[in-house]
């Protein structure tokens, strides 16, 4: 607002823009630098805050690997020799491996004779060129140059290697070379793969005249003389032995006992299976009786054998015993062992000491416990400190029986603790000088011991007894109301005395020693199965109860159990005198349980059973292997089988066309022809060094493979193809530049071959990558071990990040008063925010949790601590060496492990860095999160307070404008009054000067 230079002027210097501009910045400072400085405060906030996401950000992308599982699946590779390159996925085992390389896999490379020019044409007439690789044939087309149609051109030389490219579908690649000399221009050919399976075969081909059906293959069977190829019979392995057994219709009749003798295959009873013998009572057990020594023996073992066992019988009633009872040292011996000593050590403990309180000198009597002087009688005795009062209190401990020592506290801090070394006795404390008693924090008086026990209840009187039964060799029970006691051990007896004797009297016993036998009430079958159970490991059976029944089982393998004794006894068990011999057979309940039965003895029969449909399929597992079935028919007849000999055959099956290709290459070397397989899927018969290909064998036979004896060739037949191949040179072995071969290796010393070089199939997850041969005596050594520091180094990585986050907390937080000028106190930018001070503590509480389950159990075990500011602090050394030795219990800790619960039921127990980062996420993770809220909420009040300043400022502005123009009307009215007063003034001195 412009200021209006006229005021004043009336008033005389009273009213002026002056005044008016110093109301206004009072009142501006009174009311919008408060709202400024809050605005300036949410900016620095929302600025801190952004800072402080980051320094999160940095903490959490450091903590990231340590809860992450694929981190702890790492591994390092330590490699020691160059012949072997290994790449290593993470999770693959640690282990050592030695690897020599003695035959890198190579390519086929095959060169022609040489031309003049690449224009060079190759052949008169059409023929094809027959190309050979891995068991696929392929071919090429030749134009002759005089069998030329309009437009079409002579294959030249030049042309091969696109022709090659194309018809092998890139297989096999040609170049041409110019090597120099009068006829420099020579076609090579290189197969695309490594491998001996990729040999660049070229020769003379016979190709047959339609496709192999293969399911006349498989029914047709082919013997050694069938087929010859060269003179070399291609044939001759020996088809396995099968029988295929009836439809099994009935299956209602299943479950079937089979028991030895029902099937033999091949000389084997597939049901002489030993069973655990076993035997069941009669009827239901009910029994309420005693059983006296020799009532009952298992396999000669006497079940009740009870004589050398004693017991006494209190002849008051549990129930009627007035409880608690207070029971005193002595109360009740057994064998010798007080079964009541509960008495505890009589301790007293002062309050704080130091050394200067208790110097000075001590006299005579100054301190007596348990009428006890501590000190001489002939000399003072000067005490410097805690402890020499101490080591003086304990050079009388054998006539006190009581002991000090110096307790040091957390806090710095010392008291002084005295024990009666003998349980249950007092402290009896006295002085001549009470001045000396407050010195030492001690009082005047006696401390009783505790010397007596307080039981609730019989099932604690019971209790306590038997807590001490492993010492005493006594037991106690309640029958019929009544306390027992019982010996635990064979010719035991009981010796039981007592110093209270009305303590006894009122339990029902008599002092004295009791070793007569006990009469075995046996009151239930549980009470016989509990006998029988406890000699287990003397006659092997083990009894239990089965619908009320009796139920003995011998724990071994074809044993019998012989039941003997008093018959009078075992008919109430419902049981008789007797052997039982051992069980054989086994219950089928289906065609899978019979297959699995007769797989068992493969090892012997050499024969494997598997379903056919509704039907059992017996298979010989070796060649000249005959399968012969024997057994009984009633049986035999239930699975579909009868008595048979299914004999080995002289010939052989082929499976597929792949089959037939592989039988032919096998003798390939003694042949010259190796096989292949178009790309029309036709076979294609090769001979690698442009000779023959004759036939000879049974013709049907050799019509089923689509040949014919008619197809033979000869060399006076090959016409044009024989002039290419004698042209180009390259169907002789001479004109190898290279031959393809497999890579051969060592792997921890077993010799393996592969067809190529980057081995995949060793170990999953690692790839060998051969690189050159090891000479005689070098190798390559590969260790593979967890990559351990990966880990270490993001936990101290962690705790860098940590610590700055800590800092960067507190530096926020602080608050920094300044006594001299209170007005220049500093706060930080969330001083007072519980938000952000509570961080820490969240965080600090995560990281410092134990995991009693674990070796290491937390951080703090690991190494670490907390300083007094809440950051880190750690020794290196200490956490590498325990992380490294301590692996998998670091990963459980870090991540988290499966814990049973005392249910059975697995539970995940989240580790440390696991609940650290859903702590983290909480706090920063998506717009409803902790810090994103609390940015929220300074962003709205940031925007609420610059629309309060505006609005603020409005209203002064306002005011005031008004105020001006209040100044400017009122300061006119006091001109006009100035100006009425002077023309008033001017009149009246007037009138008084014509007077």
């Amino acid at each position: 607002m412009p200021a209006i230079q006229s005021i004043g002027l009336g008033s005389d210097n009273v009213l002026k823009q002056e005044t008016i501009d110093k109301l206004k910045e009072s009142e501006e400072q009174a009311q919008i630098t408060p709202i400024e400085k809050r605005i300036t405060k949410t900016k620095k906030q929302n600025t801190e805050l952004s800072t402080l996401l980051v320094s999160i950000a940095g903490m959490k992308g450091a903590q990231n690997p340590l809860y992450e599982e694929l981190e702890y699946l790492k591994v390092s590779t330590n490699t020691i020799g160059d012949s072997v390159d290994p790449v290593v996925s993470s999770g693959v085992s640690t282990q050592n491996i030695n690897i020599q390389v003695k035959q890198l896999a190579k390519q086929d490379i095959i060169q022609s004779k040489t031309f003049r020019t690449k224009e060079d044409v190759l052949s008169v007439k059409n023929t094809n060129m027959h190309i050979s690789i891995n068991s696929r044939s392929y071919e090429v087309k030749i134009k002759g140059s005089s069998e030329l149609e309009e437009g079409e051109k002579a294959t030249k030389l030049s042309d091969l290697p696109s022709l090659i490219l194309e018809s092998t579908s890139g297989k096999v690649t040609g170049s041409i070379i110019n090597t120099g000399g009068d006829t420099p221009y020579t076609l090579v050919l290189k197969s695309k793969d490594v491998g001996k399976n990729n040999t660049i075969l070229v020769g003379t081909a016979l190709k047959a005249g339609r496709n192999v059906n293969e399911e006349t293959l498989k029914e047709t069977i082919y013997r050694k003389d069938d087929w010859l190829i060269n003179d070399v019979r291609i044939f001759g392995k020996t088809t396995k032995a099968q029988h295929l057994g009836e439809v099994i219709d009935d299956l209602n009749n299943l479950p079937f006992k089979f028991n030895t003798g029902d099937l033999t295959i091949n000389g084997t009873d597939i049901f002489d299976v030993t069973k655990n013998t076993s035997t069941i009572s009669s009827s239901k057990v009910v029994i309420n009786s005693t059983a006296a020594d020799g009532d009952m023996f298992l396999n000669g073992k006497n079940i009740f054998d009870t004589s050398g066992f004693s017991e006494t019988k209190s002849s008051t009633k549990l129930n009627d015993l007035e409880f608690p009872l207070d029971i005193t040292l002595d109360t009740l011996t057994l064998n010798g062992i007080d079964i009541f000593n509960s008495a505890k050590p009589t301790v007293i403990t002062t309050s704080v000491l130091n050394d200067t309180g208790v110097s000075g000198i001590y006299k005579h009597n100054n301190l007596m416990l348990n009428g006890v002087s501590v000190f001489s009688a002939e000399e003072d005795v000067e005490i410097e400190s805690i402890a020499g009062l101490v080591n003086q209190i304990n050079l009388k401990t054998d006539d006190t029986n009581i002991s000090a020592r110096v307790v040091e506290l957390a806090d710095g801090n010392t008291k002084m603790e005295l024990t009666n070394e003998v349980d249950g006795d007092n402290i009896d404390i006295n002085s001549n000088d009470p001045l000396i008693l407050s010195k030492m924090r001690l009082y005047k008086g006696v401390t009783l011991g505790s010397t007596k026990i307080s039981v609730k209840d019989k099932a604690e009187l019971i209790e306590l007894i038997n807590s001490k039964k492993d010492k005493s060799a006594v037991k106690a029970l309640e029958v019929d109301g009544n306390l027992v006691l019982r010996s635990t051990r064979e010719s035991g007896r009981i010796v039981l005395k007592a110093n209270n004797s009305s303590f006894i009297n009122q339990m029902g016993f008599k002092e004295g020693t009791y070793n007569n036998p006990i009469p075995v009430k046996i009151e239930s079958l549980a009470s016989v199965i509990s006998h029988i159970n406890n000699k287990s490991d003397l006659h092997n059976i083990v009894a239990s109860n089965k619908d009320d029944k009796l139920y003995l089982e011998h724990t071994q393998l074809g044993q019998s159990i012989d039941v003997g004794g008093k018959l009078e006894f075992l008919e109430k068990l419902n049981l008789k005198i007797e052997t039982i011999q051992p069980e054989k057979g086994k219950l089928v309940s289906n065609i899978d349980d019979l297959i699995k039965a007769i797989n068992i003895s493969t090892d012997k029969t050499s024969v494997q059973a598997r379903r056919d449909d509704k039907r059992l399929l017996l298979s010989a597992t070796k060649d000249a292997v005959d399968i012969t079935i024997a057994g009984k028919s009633e049986a035999l007849s239930l699975i579909g089988l009868t008595e048979t000999l299914a004999a080995s055959i002289d010939g052989e099956k082929l499976e597929d066309i792949n089959t037939l290709v592989k039988r032919i290459n096998e003798k390939s070397e003694r042949t010259n022809v190796t096989a292949s397989i178009g790309s029309d899927g036709k076979i294609t018969l090769l001979n690698t060094l442009g000779g023959n290909i004759v036939f000879l064998g049974d013709e049907a036979q050799i019509n089923i493979l689509s040949f014919s004896i008619d197809d033979t060739i000869n060399l006076t037949d090959i016409g044009s193809n024989k002039a290419l191949l004698e042209k180009l040179g390259i169907s002789k072995l001479s004109q190898k530049l290279q031959s393809a071969q497999d890579s051969i290796f060592k792997y921890n010393g077993v010799e393996i071959k592969r067809d190529n070089n980057n081995i995949v199939d060793i170990i999953e997850g690692v790839e060998f990558k051969l690189q050159k041969v090891d000479t005689e005596n070098s190798f390559t050594n590969i260790v593979i071990s967890k990559d351990k520091d990966t880990i270490t180094d993001s936990f101290f990585e962690f705790i860098t990040a940590y610590n700055s986050f800590i800092r960067k907390i507190a530096d926020l937080t602080k608050f920094t008063y300044d006594a001299d000028n209170p007005e220049d106190s500093e706060a930080g930018a969330f001083q007072g925010k519980t938000t952000i001070s509570k961080i820490p503590f969240q965080l600090s509480t995560i990281l410092g949790e134990v995991y009693p389950d674990l070796k290491i159990s937390g951080l703090i075990s690991l190494g670490l601590d907390f300083s007094r500011d809440g950051t880190l602090t750690y020794k290196e050394d200490e956490i590498r060496n325990k992380i490294n030795s301590n692996f998998k219990n670091i990963e459980d800790l870090f991540r988290g492990y499966k814990k049973t619960t005392t249910t059975g039921v697995d539970e995940r127990k989240d580790g440390i860095f696991t609940k650290f980062n859903k702590k983290i996420n909480d706090l920063t993770k998506g717009s409803k999160s902790v810090l994103e809220t609390f940015k929220s909420s300074i962003e709205q009040e940031t925007s609420r307070l610059t629309k309060t300043l505006k609005k603020t400022q409005d209203n002064i502005d306002n005011r005031y404008e008004q105020i001006k123009k209040s100044f400017i009307a009122n300061d006119a009215a006091i001109s006009k009054i100035n100006n009425n007063f002077n023309a008033l003034k001017q009149q009246i001195e007037y009138e008084t000067a014509k007077n």
